[in-house]
């Protein structure tokens, strides 16, 4: 994995979540805690982003940090940009910071590693 990462302020209209993103819940009433955090402080942590093909940036982590930025109405949130990372990298590192956070249910837990293993056998 290349860890060459840049960090700039990136505007949220180019920031796209993941579809297949294991974590399927929203606490709505987290998103609104962390947004009213968010407009007082700021987003203090940058979200974890990759580029894609179509000029925008996949998030890898931060997807609640988005939500609450956006319901801040804010235009602009500080990002990590991996530029190198090949799909199955991003998915793996996701896994980790996640992990970090808060535990996975059995089934994100199951869904997320199923496609690790996929993407690094077509890769492979």
């Amino acid at each position: 994995m290349d860890y060459e990462i840049s960090y700039a302020s990136l505007p949220i209209a180019l920031l796209a979540t993941d579809p297949e993103h294991p974590r399927k819940s929203v606490d709505v009433v987290a998103d609104a805690s962390l947004a009213a955090s968010v407009l007082a402080e700021g987003v203090r942590e940058p979200i974890e982003v990759c580029p894609t093909l179509d000029g925008r940036y996949l998030v890898i982590d931060g997807n609640r940090r988005l939500r609450a930025a956006s319901l801040a109405n804010l235009r602009e949130v500080p990002c990590a940009v991996n530029p190198h990372l090949t799909s199955g990298e991003a998915q793996a590192l996701r896994y980790l910071l996640q992990h970090r956070k808060r535990s996975w249910t059995a089934d994100e837990h199951a869904d997320h590693l199923h496609r690790i293993t996929a993407e690094r056998r077509t890769t492979s």
